[in-house]
């Protein structure tokens, strides 16, 4: 009986390139499912942290259980702050207690969830019911700008309105304005001196004495010549400068009525608390006079001749006796 043989016969090339190619990948059109964007930025965070930091999730719960601690022995420390209310509770009170009970009984599960995972939930509150906010009672900011760093604002820019400003909102007078004619003076009428040389105004306030001497002074053909010290029209080289008259005297209007400011005289009081300073100043510097003056350190060791020589010292004893009889005689003689 003959053997089939095994051996691997060779395929001719012309039989090989008459194949037909591959038949194409069929490939399944399926459903696009469109992924939430928290969804899909969490789950990339953790393929993130798993593939490339995989001791990172380790170190943030051993961190997050440090500062658990940490957070429980602060509150403990500080139980004020979070049991402020400490009134005794009422019916409605009690009522949302027990809700809250209820609540915390509901979310069990995730408690116990969480707890194998070996952690542990910290309250953030330990009985503190006050709906108040943990903040001084203050304004609201019109700007970020604080009174610490930066200087209070103005009214103007405040936006409120002065009590000048609203007398001036209220009042039915017209708006203020600068009149141009009140801030001149009114048109000067030229007299002659013979008009003006007896004219006298009636208010005193005017020296029309002294206006009607300078007016004469002035008009006369000599005008170097003053009646008074200081009056003299100054020379330049010989020449003088000439004097022109006065062209604003008497264009002041006489006042009719009286002068309401009057000087009073002074009171008896007044004259006689001036008498008693004038005489106790006057007492006070008889008696300065009387009194001897007293020398200073240096006058006084000058005048002792402790510090003189011997010749000095006799000739200061004879300059300070009276000359003998006999001495006098033969000097006359």
């Amino acid at each position: 009986m003959a053997v089939p043989s095994t051996a691997v016969a060779k395929r001719p090339l012309a039989d090989a390139a008459l194949m037909p190619p591959p038949p194409p990948i069929k490939k399944i059109k399926r459903p696009a499912s469109v992924l939430d964007e928290d969804d899909y930025t969490d789950a990339l965070s953790d393929i993130i942290a798993r593939d490339y930091f995989p001791g990172l999730q380790e170190n943030n719960a051993s961190f997050n259980d440090v500062l658990d601690k940490q957070n429980a022995t602060r509150r403990n420390k500080h139980a004020y702050l979070w049991t402020a209310d400490q009134r005794i509770p009422t019916q409605r009170l009690l009522l949302h207690r027990a809700k809250q009970q209820q609540l915390i009984s509901q979310h069990a599960h995730d408690d116990a969830a969480a707890k194998s995972d070996g952690r542990e939930i910290v309250p953030l509150t330990t009985g503190s019911t006050d709906s108040r906010p943990a903040q001084p009672d203050t304004w609201k900011s019109q700007s970020p700008a604080n009174s610490l760093m930066f200087s209070p604002a103005s009214v103007d820019q405040d936006g409120l309105a002065t009590q000048q400003e609203d007398r001036e909102r209220k009042s039915k007078a017209g708006p203020k304005a600068i009149v141009l004619e009140n801030t001149r003076f009114p048109p000067l009428h030229h007299l002659d001196d013979s008009q003006h040389r007896h004219s006298h105004a009636s208010s005193p306030s005017l020296n029309t004495d002294i206006i009607n001497s300078r007016r004469e002074l002035a008009s006369t053909s000599a005008p170097t010549i003053s009646a008074y010290p200081g009056g003299e029209t100054p020379h330049v080289n010989g020449y003088a400068f000439p004097s022109y008259r006065d062209l604003l005297a008497g264009q002041a209007a006489g006042d009719e009525t009286p002068n309401p400011f009057k000087l009073s005289s002074a009171r008896r009081r007044e004259l006689l608390h001036h008498k008693l300073v004038d005489e106790a100043k006057r007492k006070k510097k008889r008696t300065c006079e009387m009194q001897p003056r007293r020398m200073s350190g240096s006058q006084s060791a000058a005048a002792t001749p402790g510090n003189m020589t011997p010749a000095a010292r006799k000739l200061l004893e004879r300059l300070a006796k009276t000359p003998a009889r006999g001495v006098v005689k033969r000097e006359h003689e």
